[in-house]
């Protein structure tokens, strides 16, 4: 980075007394202007949305979660929601959880316009509180450049609650990948809701 005015760094920054620990996932140019190509053809391709993905197009149909059902979910153990979301993909194979996870699902089983597509799920429930963070990903706040390591075409972060515009700037990042590119999906709580009411699923822990 020496002598550049300006440049792009993803990563972990960790700040000690005077001292800055930086751990980079991605270092790049700025670029300002390329005719519209790079807009066009990857930035508006590079997330998927819930709504196109075939197992939730359901959640179409269903209004827009209430203050009540938004509370409901809040109360649902993560353990629960990645059950749900597991049953409403078709996935049999839900691992338990443990800490050198680089995902909480792995599934081959979901498809946009019937083409199939694997994806890796992160799952954050109510022990996060409020909008999600990068530094809640993980011990290290690493989780998400983690799950990008996973042999998968796209990497879906959920949340009970709001995601913060740092984890989907993250998550965009690394997903433009020249060896490996990727495609990244973000479920939060109100899409949450939406999914679970429209499959049967969103009800109190038991």
């Amino acid at each position: 980075l020496s002598g550049r005015k300006r440049m792009l760094v993803a990563g972990q920054f960790e700040f000690t007394g005077g001292t800055v620990e930086v751990q980079p996932f991605v270092i790049g140019d700025m670029i300002s202007d390329m005719g519209g190509v790079l807009a066009m053809s990857w930035s508006q391709t590079v997330r998927l949305y819930p709504q196109a993905i075939d197992a939730f197009a359901k959640m179409n149909d269903v209004d827009a979660p209430t203050s009540a059902e938004l509370t409901l979910l809040q109360q649902m153990p993560e353990d629960d929601v990645k059950h749900a979301f597991a049953a409403i993909i078709g996935e049999p194979f839900v691992p338990k959880d443990w800490g050198g996870e680089k995902s909480d699902l792995s599934t081959s089983r979901l498809s946009v316009d019937g083409k199939p597509l694997s994806a890796a799920f992160i799952f954050k429930g109510p022990a996060v509180k409020g909008p999600m963070h990068p530094a809640n990903m993980g011990k290290r706040g690493d989780q998400l450049p983690r799950a990008y390591d996973e042999p998968v075409d796209v990497i879906v972060v959920q949340h009970c609650d709001q995601i913060a515009n740092s984890v989907v700037r993250l998550a965009e990042a690394l997903a433009f990948d020249v060896r490996n590119p990727r495609r990244y999906c973000i479920i939060d709580g109100a899409d949450t809701a939406r999914i679970l009411k429209a499959y049967g699923r969103l009800k109190a822990a038991t």
